[in-house]
């Protein structure tokens, strides 16, 4: 599996692998896409890098990297992580397709969708 690091690009599923294997736990981040939080699909690609900043007028502000490759705030790591380790301890097999619907569903209610195993 490959290590987790910031300021990169990752297949959604790689990422979900890592954070349910708790790769990324020493790292403050944000991920970013192109298609906005609401349209996660598996094999889309995923930028992890620093969460944004705000200016004075307390405007927020995206890293540069992400404004130049045009990408979108997706999710903050302290929420990724949650649905995704809440899904994790409700069933330990879940499968990738399910964890996508989980994202989705908690970027459209605010609320985390139950796994059933």
């Amino acid at each position: 599996m490959r290590k987790f690091e910031l300021n990169e690009v990752y297949r959604l599923e790689d990422l979900i692998g890592l954070v349910k294997n708790r790769a990324d736990r020493d790292y403050i981040y944000a991920i970013y896409n192109k298609l906005g939080v609401e349209n996660l699909a598996l094999g889309q690609d995923i930028f992890v890098g620093e969460t944004p900043s705000y200016d004075d007028d307390d405007n927020e502000v995206l890293p540069k990297k992400v404004q130049d490759a045009d990408y979108e705030f997706c999710y903050i790591r302290d929420h990724f992580q949650d649905v995704i380790d809440l899904a994790v301890s409700q069933d330990p097999k879940v499968s990738d397709e399910a964890l996508v619907r989980c994202l989705n569903y908690y970027a459209d209610y605010d609320d985390f969708l139950d796994v059933v195993p």
